[in-house]
This record gives C-alpha cells, sequence and structure tokens, in this order.
C-alpha cells in the first residue's frame, strides 16, 4: 500500500483532503499519511483536519513507498517545491 502524502496544507489541500476517502483506492491501495508544509506546524484542536503535518518538503525524508499530490496554489513555490521532491 502507497502512502500518500500531500504537499501543501492550505486551502487547496484542506479541500483535497476532504475528497480523499471517497477517491477510488483509499484505505485499499493507499492510506493518507500526512502533509508537507513550511508555514503550518499543526491544525490545532479546533480544526477539522486530524492529519500530522510531517514538516517541510525540505526536511522531509523521503519513503519508498510514499507517493506525491501537491497541494499548492502559487505557481512559483509549487515549482520549487515539486523541484526539489523531484531531485531527491
Amino acid at each position: 500500500m502507497k502512502d500518500l502524502i500531500l504537499v501543501g496544507a492550505g486551502a487547496f489541500g484542506l479541500e483535497v483532503f476532504s475528497w480523499i476517502e471517497g477517491a477510488v483506492g483509499f484505505n485499499k491501495q493507499f492510506k493518507l499519511k500526512g502533509f508537507l508544509d513550511s508555514k503550518t506546524k499543526s491544525f490545532g484542536d479546533s480544526h477539522f483536519c486530524d492529519v500530522q503535518i510531517l514538516g517541510t518538503a525540505i526536511e522531509y525524508e523521503i519513503k519508498p513507498n510514499d507517493v506525491f499530490v501537491c497541494t499548492i496554489g502559487n505557481p512559483s513555490v509549487k515549482k520549487m517545491v515539486v523541484e526539489e521532491l523531484h531531485n531527491r
């Protein structure tokens, strides 16, 4: 089973998070491991999202079963983060 990581815990990341349970293959082919984000360390107790933030794209150690979906809206930030992950 693959470990899905959403890259970006902003508004679009949370929107994608809300769709995950309805996705084909959820908890059969992949499970949600968490988010990568540089600005947010925790969603807090009052937030609906109970998935952890694993760290930043730069500090995260990629594991063999990890797969990523980039949920960053800003094109220049998206390019930089995706290139960082791809290079590793």
